[in-house]
């Protein structure tokens, strides 16, 4: 499927070594995994890719290309890119440890904030490849499919069999389904010329999209159904409490609070 476009290639194998998608601790916290395992897999990812696409590079780029030099590699870009994302992450640390009550207050209104934050993601993402995703073809919609499909079975499977618990399998699912195109870009746009850049683009883009875009709409309907079997049992357990005649007045109020 790529053999007959060496810029598609390209766009592809950058991906596979670029790390997850900032965008994956953000899902997580709606689909209640664990978050502190995805912001760890994140870090390791990061700085990981900047000995992993050298070694991509030794090993693939005199296959795509007539000889070596062609792949110029932004290790300043990038590096400052991952460096930036160390710093809020010790930033919401330093954030829950010494102002627990304003930490209190951003959690209880994160998940909103979370889902506006993706939504946006995906809007700004559709709107800066829209001129690229013209030239999507079928075999590309199925390579993109393929590859988000892959990095989520992979991910989930690989944790299952080594018996993680249901929020830690979430977690490297997400990070393994979910890459991350701003590596991509960078290395991209300092290796090609226009528009042989944009073109290279358009796998990874869609692969985003694809690994991101499905992620939210089955973590919603999963939400969706848990908050119905919550309120559902919590209306059979008030209509069982107003039903006894043997428990006073005070702890009715009391179990109606808890149900509610």
């Amino acid at each position: 499927m790529l053999h007959s476009s060496s810029n598609m290639t390209f766009g592809v194998l950058s991906l596979t070594c670029s790390p997850s998608e900032g965008v994956n601790n953000l899902l997580l916290l709606l689909a209640d995994g664990d978050l502190t395992l995805s912001a760890t897999i994140s870090t390791v990812n990061n700085f990981a890719t900047l000995g992993m696409i050298p070694v991509w590079t030794i090993l693939f780029e005199t296959r795509l290309f007539s000889g070596a030099g062609h792949v110029v590699i932004p290790f300043r870009e990038i590096f400052f890119v991952f460096a930036a994302s160390l710093v809020l992450l010790l930033a919401g640390y330093v954030l829950q440890c010494r102002y627990a009550d304003l930490y209190d207050v951003c959690w209880t209104y994160l998940p909103i904030f979370t889902l506006c934050t993706v939504v946006f993601f995906v809007i700004v993402t559709l709107f800066v490849n829209a001129s690229v995703f013209r030239y999507i073809t079928p075999k590309i919609f199925v390579l993109g499919t393929l590859l988000a499909a892959a990095g989520y079975g992979v991910g989930a499977a690989g944790a299952f069999i080594v018996g993680l618990p249901q929020s830690r399998i979430l977690a490297i699912s997400v990070e393994t389904g979910c890459r991350t195109t701003v590596v991509t870009n960078l290395l991209l746009v300092s290796s090609m010329a226009q528009p042989e850049a944009d073109l290279a683009k358009i796998a990874p883009a869609l692969c985003s999209l694809l690994g991101v875009v499905p992620a939210l709409v089955a973590i919603l309907a999963r939400r969706y159904v848990v908050r119905a079997r919550e309120r559902k049992y919590a209306q059979t357990e008030c209509t069982f409490i107003d039903s006894r005649d043997d428990i006073s007045e005070a702890e009715v109020v009391a179990a109606k609070e808890t149900c509610m």
